[in-house]
């Protein structure tokens, strides 16, 4: 007869007496940190970021891997989507090697090799986050995909990802690391009379379940060079829209915030803070602006650009009163543009 297990020695192992309380650790990128009211991303989590192809997905997550090396982490980058050229622009490949913090592996294609690279990076100590680029263009395994065409496995992929994210979702929370990964999203196809055709992301519900933070990109606008620089002529140099967590276990969800991303430069800090700025006070007027930091002390300046020249000479302030205030700034912002409940009576 098996002997059961004191249930005292149970509890003491699986509950300890302090709590364990999540660690975030700040990115430096203000969108990002904002969608947790400044707290930052969470170690021992899956995050997921999603939208259509070409919203600006991994030069988001480029921006925040450069900033989290700056303060000391070593990130892991499973390109399996080819994206080394931007790596290059963003200063993380210099003359084709990685600089110090950041690993970048291009030769996994199937999920089997996945799973072998994240078992490694499992035991590997003194790497705390792994980037996936993307979950959507990782392959079955070959045996699996060396079938006839006639023989079609219904939803493999998916089922496959969701394997995986069931397998690593309880890894990483005792290891304490996170995992970010990318996907592109796909129309979900009602074939019935009426159906209503609506997007989601590949993988199915595997991916809303698991994920801790689920970062939705939506809208896809032009930035043009006027609000950013003064020169002549008018052109393309960025994409801006809004991020919003469409999960979110750290703070309210469905929020949406306002992100600039320049080509080849990333996520612009400049752009959320002239926002904050005029929300705070700071800044004031359209067209011709007032400036000032204490209320007293008023500098009359023209034009975006002269703005964010002077959030730029006071950097350093403008940066401190931003997280000082970044929780009334997130409720704020909930009011504004925040999902509203639908009521049927």
């Amino acid at each position: 007869m098996k002997k059961q297990t004191e249930p005292k020695k149970v509890f003491e192992e699986y509950c300890p007496k302090e709590d364990r309380k999540t660690t975030y650790v700040p990115t430096g990128i203000m969108p990002i940190d904002l969608l947790t009211m400044g707290k930052g991303l969470p170690l021992g989590r899956l995050i997921h970021i999603w939208s259509l192809a070409g919203f600006g997905k991994t030069t988001i997550i480029y921006s925040v891997v450069k900033n989290l090396i700056l303060a000391g982490e070593k990130v892991l980058w499973i390109g399996i989507e080819p994206s080394k050229q931007l790596a290059e622009a963003m200063g993380l490949i210099v003359n084709g090697r990685c600089i110090d913090g950041f690993r970048y592996l291009e030769k996994v294609s199937f999920y089997d090799e996945l799973q072998a690279v994240t078992d490694a990076w499992l035991e590997c100590n003194e790497i705390r986050w792994m980037v996936i680029d993307s979950l959507t263009a990782v392959s079955p395994p070959l045996e699996m995909m060396k079938e006839d065409v006639l023989d079609v496995s219904i939803g493999l992929d998916a089922r496959i990802e969701a394997k995986y994210l069931r397998l690593y979702h309880a890894l990483v929370k005792r290891k304490d690391k996170s995992i970010i990964f990318i996907t592109q999203s796909r129309m979900q196809i009602n074939i019935r009379p009426g159906g209503v055709t609506k997007e989601n992301a590949a993988g199915g519900k595997a991916t809303e379940f698991y994920s801790d933070l689920r970062i939705k990109m939506i809208g896809n606008f032009d930035v043009d060079s006027s609000t950013v620089e003064q020169r002549e002529g008018s052109y393309i140099i960025g994409k801006c829209g809004y991020l919003m967590a469409e999960k979110n276990r750290h703070a309210i969800p469905f929020v949406k915030i306002p992100v600039t991303i320049l080509f080849g430069k990333g996520v612009s800090n400049l752009q959320t803070l002239f926002e904050y700025t005029r929300w705070r006070g700071l800044v004031s007027g359209q067209g011709w602006y007032s400036c000032s930091l204490d209320g007293v002390k008023i500098e009359k300046v023209q034009g975006q650009v002269k703005v964010k020249e002077w959030i730029e000479a006071n950097i350093d302030f403008v940066k401190d009163d931003f997280y000082k205030n970044t929780e009334e700034y997130f409720e704020s912002l909930a009011l504004a543009n925040g999902k509203k409940a639908k009521v049927d009576f």
